[in-house]
């Protein structure tokens, strides 16, 4: 551990708790400081099913994209089959109920869960692919509201947000996936549903994903 790091803080708990009676707090400076600074990559598995479980359930304040870049930064990938499975499948199992969710326009949870994904798996394919299945009007919600934040009006083109700067290879799976024909005609249709809704905020994302959709696609037209 760094020595400007306090040991009994950040691991203290995981000493003295069972893994499932350690709380958020307890978990918060860790969940920041793991591998980087704090601890090897035997604690960071041991405390994982932990961590994700809480970050699941939202109840870790700690970004999603610094958790799971902890994944790669503890290479993961060479970890034992079968935990890499098992995070696989939570991965999967989280992204697609989140698109089941309402959007909340306090946050951007759908595209931060998305590009902390991308800190861990080097292929979105499967994430992206799970979106595509879903029919249902909050995942087409979740289009417009991620479509919006990772599109810059005023400068009519794509802009990457910090946590994507490293991951830009995934960034722009993600970005060639929303800049499609039959995406704008799924907006088109859950902007026809979202005026029956009655729902201002929805409303105008819809307005301006479709706008930002619709002028990108004509704009590279041959």
């Amino acid at each position: 551990m760094s020595p400007y790091r306090d040991p009994e803080r950040e691991i203290g708990p995981l000493k003295l708790k069972p893994l499932r009676q350690v709380e958020a707090a307890d978990l918060e400076s860790y969940a920041n400081h793991a591998l980087t600074t704090v601890g090897d990559v035997d604690l960071f598995r041991y405390a994982l099913p932990r961590l994700l479980e809480l970050c699941t359930q939202g109840a870790l304040t700690t970004e999603v994209e610094i958790l799971l870049s902890k994944l790669r930064y503890g290479e993961w990938a060479t970890w034992p089959e079968q935990e890499q499975e098992s995070i696989q499948r939570l991965l999967g199992a989280w992204w697609n109920e989140l698109l089941y969710e309402s959007v909340d326009f306090d946050n951007g949870k759908a595209h931060e869960t998305l590009c902390g994904i991308a800190q861990a798996v080097d292929d979105l394919t499967p994430y992206l692919e799970i979106w595509e299945g879903h029919e249902g009007p909050t995942a087409t919600d979740q289009i417009a509201r991620v479509f919006n934040t990772m599109y810059n009006g005023n400068k009519g083109r794509f802009v990457a947000g910090a946590f994507w700067a490293g991951r830009a290879t995934q960034a722009e799976q993600v970005w060639q996936w929303m800049t499609r024909s039959v995406v704008l005609d799924r907006l088109q249709h859950g902007l026809l549903i979202a005026i029956e809704r009655d729902q201002e905020e929805l409303l105008e994302a819809y307005e301006w994903a479709v706008t930002g959709l619709g002028y990108l696609l004509v704009d590279t037209r041959p």
